[in-house]
């Protein structure tokens, strides 16, 4: 991605991800824009989401299970089903707004909330 600067991202938590996919960058460039109405903000911050979804889920732990296949003949076929539980978390508004499509991924995610607001001085996140 050209248009940042990766060097001044600095070092970054071990199990923080940053994606340089151009698609994703240019969505990124709809949300932050000021002439992006609402409606084209939800369906935006959703497309994202189902794209940051797939690749935060990539590692979840799966279990090989014994499945039959409709068809001409009942057919005998391996599958995997997830393992693991999953709580989603959101944080602040577009947080919120990434919890459906999540739960289109994960319908059995439990969903927690947390208090936190964006402080109006200094723009940092405040717990309460």
């Amino acid at each position: 991605m050209d248009s940042v600067d990766k060097a001044k991202l600095g070092p970054l938590h071990p199990n923080v991800s940053v994606s340089y996919h151009p698609i994703l960058s240019h969505k990124t460039a709809i949300l932050r824009s000021v002439t992006t109405d609402a409606s084209l903000f939800r369906s935006t911050l959703r497309s994202i989401t189902f794209h940051l979804g797939y690749e935060a889920t990539s590692s979840l732990l799966t279990k090989p299970v014994s499945l039959t296949m409709e068809g001409s003949d009942v057919l005998p076929v391996d599958g995997v089903r997830l393992t693991e539980k999953v709580c989603l978390i959101p944080i602040l508004r577009s947080g919120l707004g990434m919890v459906e499509p999540l739960l289109d991924l994960l319908p059995h995610a439990d969903v927690h909330h947390i208090g936190i607001y964006k402080s109006k001085e200094t723009t940092n996140p405040v717990l309460y």
